[in-house]
């Protein structure tokens, strides 16, 4: 939430360096080093997550100094955590299918952080190509 504080005629804006990005039936916000994520089950209910998510940087701190590198830093960061949240909301619509044995699951599990890894180091590599290396490329 932006707060406004006027003094005279001059208007202050403070920001709240809050930001979200929407889940399936759901919405995921995060502050600093904290998230919460709201998603609306096949049953009407609300299920609410709340969690501390660590930065892929851990005690190396100061290369967040480095605006280029927080760049790349931020984004993987931004990348993994909307992939667990996607991935969490999407498990509510999953129950509804089926119910499976804690061996199918944990199974199903495995496989799906495998396609999903797969699919961010892809999706990565083309993301660079596209807007790296093509660009140097006069068509």
């Amino acid at each position: 939430m932006t707060e406004f504080y006027y003094s005279g005629e001059e208007v202050f804006m403070k920001s709240s360096n809050i930001g979200g990005q929407a889940v399936l039936e759901g919405v995921m916000m995060k502050h600093k080093d904290r998230y919460a994520v709201a998603v609306r089950k096949p049953d009407g209910t609300i299920a609410v997550e709340r969690d501390e998510y660590h930065s892929i940087v851990g005690s190396y701190r100061k290369l967040l100094q480095i605006p280029f590198i927080r760049g790349i830093f931020n984004f993987i960061d931004s990348m993994i955590l909307g992939m667990k949240t996607l991935t969490w909301s999407a498990g509510f619509e999953e129950e509804e299918e089926e119910i499976l044995t804690e061996k199918e699951a944990s199974k199903r599990e495995r496989q799906d952080r495998i396609i999903n890894g797969i699919v961010m180091a892809v999706s990565f590599i083309v993301a660079i190509g596209v807007f790296m290396v093509l660009p140097y490329f006069h068509l």
